[in-house]
This record gives C-alpha cells, structure tokens and sequence, in this order.
C-alpha cells in the first residue's frame, strides 16, 4: 500500500471518529471506500453476520443508503456497495431482502447511473451492469431463493458435497470445494508435512507446492498425498509445452494448470490441452491476474467444444475486481459460470479483448502515472 493510501486510510480512520461513526458503520464504510481495491471477501463476510443482528442492520443500511446516492468521482462508493449488497442478497439477513425489494427503487435507478472520467472513461458502465443484475435477482423470486440456499448449504457443517458439479473434485466439510495455493514456498518434505494435516478439511488440491519445474519433487508429493486423497496441482508458471507433458508422464500432477499469457500462444495451449485429455487430467487454467480471466475463457471454451466436452470435470478461476478497468469485461451468470463472450473484439487473438482504458493507464502506468507521482509527491512531503 503507497503513503498517498496509507494516508487516506488514517484520514478515513480520523473522519470516522470526528463524525461519530458507529464500528458498524465505520466497517460499511471501510468496505465501500474510495480505494482502488476491495472489497474483499473477509470485509464482506463480517457486514453479512452484523446484518443478523437487528440494530446493526438497521446502521447498514443507512450506510448503504448513503453510499448508493453517491454520484460522480465517488463511482467506487456505488460500485462498492452494489458489491456488498449483491453479498448480502446471499449471505446476509433476509431484512436485507425485504428493505431491498421494498426499496427497489434505489438499484432501479442506478441503472442510469452515469460518469465519465477526465480521461474519457466510461467509469458508470460498471454500476449500469451491477445494478442490473441485482435488480433481476431481486425480482426474481425463485432464483433468489435458490441462490440463498446453495449458499446457506455450503455453511452448513452436515450439507451433503452430492452436487453433480462436486463430482470428481473434493468437496469439503461443508459441501464447498476448497483448493489451496503454496506459491512454490516449500520443498518436497515440507511440503508432504504441512498438507497431510488437513485432510480433515478435504481440499481437492495443493497448488504449487514447489518449484514449478521440480517435476519429480512434484511426483514425489503427489504420491505422498494420494492415501490422503489431497490431489496436486502446477502449471501457471510452466512456460512451455515440454514441461507438462514431463508432468503428465511422470503422474505430477491431479490438475492440470495453463496460464494464457506464459504459454506461446494458442496453439501451445492447444498441445497442452490434447496432452491433458489424453492422461484423463483435468484442465484448471490460472486466471487470477489482471486481464487473464478475459484471455482464458476463450481457452475454456476451445477445451469444452473440442476437447474434454465436459464442464463437470474441468474449471476456470475467476476474481471479481479489476474488470472495471477493461472495455469487455467478462462476466459470470447465476450457476457462477462464464457468458459467453458475443461481441466481436471479445476475443483471444484481438488485442481488444483486454484492451484497457486509457485512463487507466494514465493513473497507474510506472512510474509516471498519477498513482505513481503522487505517492511520490506525498512521500517527498
């Protein structure tokens, strides 16, 4: 985090208390802020539990309140707290359905929502389409019911992991598939010692336990794992096809792992692809990073037309923020799966498919974007 945000943190932190925010409200407004960030699952998880709770429900919605009626350069504000609303329709208290739908009003409206950036940025785009979604998911009964019921489910210890969805993958405890990632931190032992331990919790895989290029210290884990029925995944830093197919030959790994942006282009992903299918290894590409979720539907959508023909088996990450910064941004539906990308430049040999605005580039280009130069300017103060 830069000094320029570390400041606005302080001064939100001070104003908090100046105007006498409750901690309840202080934690809406943390999690709506002005930060080009967030808001992140934990922020939103804990204003989902404090809606339970009939005074501190009453203090969030006069939170959001405020925070919807925001215009102009305090986009992030309304953006945000759709955000948060869109969780809380799942995860928080029914009041909160009820106060929305009788004020539904206040998301119809948003629908117009409107701000271009001094850059020339459409920045309301994003808000339009939020406001959209909600207000179909509020007026639409059964889905919203359902919705809420899937995701009570997975925080029920005894929920069944019977989804036809699970098959194949490790639901946990709660009926949720749980994947964690290792980022390469350990060696081979180490590794074995940390993950075995959990196999209470049941996670389909260990990411990366690794060096992503240590092929037999990769075999050697899985095998280690398999009696705990821990699975083993790598690929996002495997930067040609030769590595994989070292991999699959010497039974590395459980998931199979493309990053779009490291491989060669299509048509080594394609090699991979086919390798994949051949060894019966699922194909779980690496989408976490600014604009990969935009490259590798396309991918995806290759592997489930003409390769594997399954989207039980195989998986494709998605993260929620930073689409904003795109023209065609990707988008998921209410089964948490990608749309299918219908405009032209949406695609993988177009440059436009993540072409990003202007504007965005202005602020955070390094080191002379307005981000940049005025966390310099704030740390020369």
């Amino acid at each position: 985090m830069s000094i320029q945000h570390f400041g606005k943190g302080a001064l939100r932190v001070a104003k908090n208390y100046t105007k006498g925010y409750s901690d309840v409200q202080a934690k809406v407004r943390e999690a709506t802020s002005n930060d080009p960030w967030g808001p992140s699952g934990t922020q939103m998880n804990e204003v989902a539990q404090m809606s339970y709770n009939q005074n501190d429900f009453v203090e969030i919605m006069e939170m959001l309140d405020k925070r919807l009626n925001d215009k102009g350069k305090n986009w992030r504000h309304v953006f945000k707290s759709l955000t948060v609303l869109d969780y809380l329709l799942h995860a928080g208290s029914e009041n909160v359905v009820i106060y929305f739908r009788d004020n539904i009003y206040i998301i119809k409206t948003l629908k117009e929502f409107q701000y271009v950036d001094e850059y020339g940025k459409d920045q309301g785009a994003n808000v339009r389409q939020k406001a959209k979604d909600i207000t179909n998911l509020l007026t639409d009964e059964n889905r919203l019911r359902q919705e809420r019921r899937s995701r009570a489910s997975m925080r029920d210890p005894e929920a069944s992991p019977a989804a036809p969805e699970l098959q194949g993958k490790n639901a946990g405890p709660t009926g949720a598939v749980l994947m964690i990632d290792a980022n390469q931190v350990w060696d081979v032992k180490p590794a074995i010692e940390y993950v075995k331990h959990l196999e209470e919790i049941k996670p389909w895989f260990i990411e990366e336990p690794t060096a992503p290029d240590d092929v037999l210290g990769h075999a050697a884990i899985r095998k280690a794992l398999k009696p705990y029925n821990i699975g083993v995944a790598t690929g996002e830093h495997a930067h040609n096809r030769i590595i994989f197919k070292q991999l699959l030959q010497a039974e590395a790994i459980d998931v199979c792992q493309i990053d779009s942006c490291r491989l060669a282009g299509v048509s080594e992903v394609l090699s991979v692809l086919l390798m994949a299918a051949k060894f019966g290894v699922p194909v779980c590409p690496h989408a976490g990073g600014v604009g990969l979720c935009e490259y590798t539907i396309h991918l995806s959508l290759i592997d489930y037309i003409a390769v594997s023909g399954t989207m039980e088996r195989n998986a494709l990450e998605f993260v929620y923020h930073l689409h904003e910064h795109f023209k065609h941004p990707c988008t998921l539906n209410e089964r948490a799966r990608y749309n299918v990308p219908n405009h032209p430049e949406e695609g993988y040999r177009h440059v436009q498919a993540i072409e990003i605005y202007p504007s965005t580039i202005a602020e955070f280009e390094y080191p002379n974007g307005t981000y940049w130069s005025q966390a310099a300017k704030a740390k020369a103060q």
